[in-house]
């Protein structure tokens, strides 16, 4: 149970910071976006390499899995200029709502 209050409590940090760092304007939006998702990519390659334990069933399921990730790196640089452009605040609150968007809008679908 330790472990787990750990992460939530580094994970709550990272996210605190993160929309802080962007509004300082050091960099453009999409260049922050880049070099947030190069360092993750770089930090968590090589455990996936070292454990083996990331299998590639079909061309299929790995263009969806990179298909995914390209729309979240679009998601985190849209954050972010919409962080630099308005405030941290508005900007966080619609990206974290939009899971309500899309049952509503998958609601009004059927």
């Amino acid at each position: 149970m330790k472990k787990e209050r750990i992460a939530l409590v580094v994970g709550v940090l990272c996210i605190s910071i993160f929309p802080i760092l962007v509004k300082l304007n050091l960099t453009p939006g999409v260049i922050s976006a880049f070099y947030r998702m190069a360092v993750a990519a770089v930090c968590i390659l090589p455990y996936v390499l070292l454990t083996k334990q990331f299998k590639i069933t079909s061309k299929k399921t790995f263009f969806y899995a990179a298909l995914c990730g390209v729309v979240f790196g679009l998601d985190v640089a849209v954050w972010n200029i919409a962080i630099q452009e308005s405030t941290a605040t508005q900007a966080t609150l619609l990206t974290n709502l939009s899971p309500v968007w899309v049952g509503i809008g998958a609601f009004f679908k059927r």
